[in-house]
């Protein structure tokens, strides 16, 4: 019965963690094509062998909400040997398990100007930043479906989320884990970092599970994600008048 009872939460578990961890955003890129036709994407896209690279939100390190730019992980897309995988083809944006858009993938200092959906892909300080407009010219490009990337995209390493995304206690460790991972990559890319506003770190975390007022103006502040397993990562940060002075990622 024992043996039963491992086996089936061991199924549950299983099962849980791929529906939790779901890609919500899915962006899919087509085969290079040396005369890219923005009409044709669409159909081309549908076709079932068309795929070259699919990319999720568990590849996006940053979102830069106000300009709809999405800085892809450096580790997993190397600014210099990425690039040319990811322009001159057709593109499909699904949200949700559904399609939205389907466009052109093109390099922001390309040549070719066109009228249709614009995946502009650019490199910016090492990092390969996607951004999807209308068209990439003509006086009326406007940023498209930046709203429902902002429901998936923003605060990566927000706590509330990821406990969210476990559906049984069994998960908990795992998704923990992935939490504690997505801290440390904003840790390693300097978006967290000292000396930055404490109300950036909010907007990338959510709000402190725990605050503690100290002397001299000093507050901590605590990030946890508890687990039934006791495998408990925790974030602790410092912050004087505001400004960041000094954080840790550790388990409790």
């Amino acid at each position: 019965m024992h043996l039963r009872k491992l086996v089936v939460a061991g199924l549950l578990w299983t099962a849980g963690s791929a529906l939790a961890q779901a890609p919500q955003m899915t962006l899919l890129l087509g085969p290079h094509t040396d005369a890219p036709d923005g009409s044709a994407c669409a159909a081309v896209m549908a076709q079932p062998d068309a795929v070259t690279r699919r990319l999720t939100e568990a590849d996006v390190i940053g979102w830069h909400a106000e300009h709809g730019r999405m800085a892809l992980d450096p580790a997993r897309f190397p600014a210099d040997s990425s690039l040319p995988g990811l322009m001159d083809r057709c593109f499909a944006l699904a949200i949700g398990g559904k399609t939205v858009e389907a466009g052109l993938a093109l390099s922001v200092n390309t040549p070719l100007l066109t009228g249709y959906p614009t995946l502009n892909v650019a490199e910016r300080n090492g990092t390969v930043e996607l951004q999807l407009t209308s068209s990439n010219h003509g006086r009326h490009i406007r940023l498209v479906h930046r709203d429902a990337l902002h429901a998936v995209l923003a605060q990566p390493a927000s706590l509330a989320r990821w406990r969210a995304r476990a559906q049984h206690p069994e998960q908990y460790a795992a998704m923990g884990e992935a939490w504690s991972n997505a801290v440390r990559r904003l840790i390693d890319q300097k978006i967290i970092r000292a000396g930055i506003p404490f109300s950036e770190v909010v907007a990338q975390l959510g709000e402190p599970t725990r605050s503690t007022p100290g002397d001299a103006g000093i507050v901590r502040y605590q990030w946890y994600f508890e687990t039934p397993m006791h495998v408990n990562p925790m974030f602790s940060l410092a912050a004087e008048q505001g400004k960041v002075t000094g954080y840790r990622l550790e388990r409790r």
